[in-house]
């Protein structure tokens, strides 16, 4: 389910849904807002009911969330859910990371991968947790090197979150850019002190070898 969920964020998906359902892809005014003070919004100027817009939008957004909030769930709750098999949810959860935007993956993130990395028993890491993390800072590494590089270079952070499709001054996209890049940074950052971290990961003492091992 969760698959065919992210299909809709897809470009080649945009072809095929109506205007405002494409629209309502894109972040909300309101999501928008809590990134940049009231008076610094971006204005809805392109023709669409921007009220509909945001309604399906986040009708969209909590469809997805509630799958990984779920999931999350699930391994905070017992182990069962890591007696099953893994392939199915790794798929789910990884084959789609390359068209997620930073809010969109540090909400996965923050839902599903760290819950799983607090609560997945030791020996069930290498069919869990190893192959997610693996994919997930791959991605990372590659869009980080290159956000921050920009915003460093060139004073645009470039991050994936279709600001073609936004409408406002220059200025204000930067400064989204900025906010949104922030926020995903920090999301990562508590997935590796969740890694770093005994208490939090409770199959890290299991990791750590011993240096005579090393």
């Amino acid at each position: 389910i969760l698959h065919f969920i992210h299909m809709a964020w897809m470009d080649h998906s945009a072809y095929d849904l109506p205007e405002i359902v494409r629209r309502a892809k894109l972040m909300s005014t309101m999501e928008i807002s809590t990134f940049l003070a009231e008076n610094n919004t971006l204005p809805d100027n392109d023709g669409v009911d921007a009220i509909r817009v945001d309604a399906i939008g986040t009708c969209l957004r909590k469809i997805r969330e509630t799958g990984y909030n779920v999931i999350g769930l699930c391994a905070n709750v017992g182990r069962s859910i890591f007696e099953l098999d893994s392939s199915l949810f790794n798929h789910a959860l990884v084959a789609d990371i390359s068209i997620m935007e930073f809010d969109h993956l540090g909400k996965l993130i923050q839902l599903t991968f760290i819950p799983l990395v607090r609560y997945c028993p030791r020996e069930r890491w290498d069919e869990w947790v190893l192959l997610l993390l693996e994919y997930l800072f791959f991605y990372c590494e590659d869009i980080f090197r290159y956000a921050w590089l920009s915003l460093i270079h060139e004073g645009r952070a470039k991050v994936p979150a279709f600001f073609g499709d936004l409408y406002g001054p220059e200025e204000k996209l930067k400064k989204l850019e900025v906010e949104l890049l922030i926020k995903f940074t920090r999301s990562v950052s508590s997935l590796l002190k969740v890694l770093a971290s005994e208490e939090l990961n409770s199959g890290l003492p299991d990791l750590n070898c011993p240096k005579s091992d090393l």
